[in-house]
């Protein structure tokens, strides 16, 4: 082990310079976008308190376990295939009026599971199936149209800093949600549960009103891009993303 120190004592290279700390930006996200701050939170609410309380809730309807497996299968089923129409839709519209499209949805959704509008507990096994389905399909592009909307506002210099943000905020709103669900479920009901993130989703749909009469019109979009909750891919992605526009500038 002494031994190895010596070429590196004797060499002539110079080490490599260390990057820069950079600080801890808090309110970055924020300022950059307040709409895709709010989003990402409401999409760590809706995701986190389904996670933790549907199962609750199917069991409450008599279904067996298999079949709790199924709602819960259908869900990520619905938040895998709707990525690319989403990003279709988000490339070619306002990314606020597509996030307010999906907003939309998830609340009729969420309504439809919570209310009595659907007496889920009588039906066969379709109609709990689809509404799953249709849970996932409509809640689960919200993070990544969020951030994509984020991402249309950010600097070339803000944009790992604002991922990181963005992570940090949807992990804030899964480790609050759960806590309320869980006390309005244990309150109210397991159907409340579905109330409770319709509510969530108005304040979203709201709050995108707000922000589209403060800031009417939208920056450059960038290409939609479905980006991971997990921090292991966001440097590659932004690092293809950053070169895609250097070659269309050459």
């Amino acid at each position: 082990m002494c031994l190895a120190l010596i070429p590196l004592a004797v060499t002539l290279s110079k080490e490599p310079s260390l990057p820069t700390t950079q600080k801890f930006r808090p309110f970055l996200a924020y300022r950059i976008s307040p709409l895709a701050t709010l989003g990402v939170v409401i999409a760590g609410i809706s995701t986190s308190a389904f996670g933790s309380i549907a199962p609750l809730y199917t069991a409450n309807l008599g279904m067996s376990n298999l079949e709790i497996f199924y709602f819960l299968t259908a869900a990520v089923i619905g938040g895998v295939i709707v990525h690319p129409p989403a990003g279709f839709l988000a490339d070619r519209f306002d990314r606020r009026s597509v996030l307010m499209f999906f907003s939309i949805l998830s609340t009729v959704v969420c309504l439809a599971i919570g209310s009595d509008l659907v007496d889920l507990a009588a039906q066969g096994h379709s109609v709990p199936l689809s509404l799953a389905l249709l849970f996932g399909i409509s809640t689960f592009p919200i993070y990544s149209l969020s951030a994509a909307h984020a991402n249309d506002f950010a600097g070339s210099d803000d944009v790992l800093d604002l991922s990181a943000l963005l992570i940090f905020f949807y992990a804030l709103g899964a480790i609050i949600s759960p806590i309320i669900a869980g006390y309005i479920t244990g309150r109210f009901g397991t159907s409340y549960l579905f109330i409770y993130i319709s509510l969530a989703h108005i304040l979203l749909m709201s709050f995108t009103v707000w922000r589209a009469i403060a800031r009417p019109v939208s920056s450059d979009d960038k290409p939609y891009a479905c980006y991971p909750r997990t921090t292991m891919f966001i440097a590659n992605i932004i690092r293809e993303r950053n070169a895609s526009d250097k070659r269309d500038k050459l």
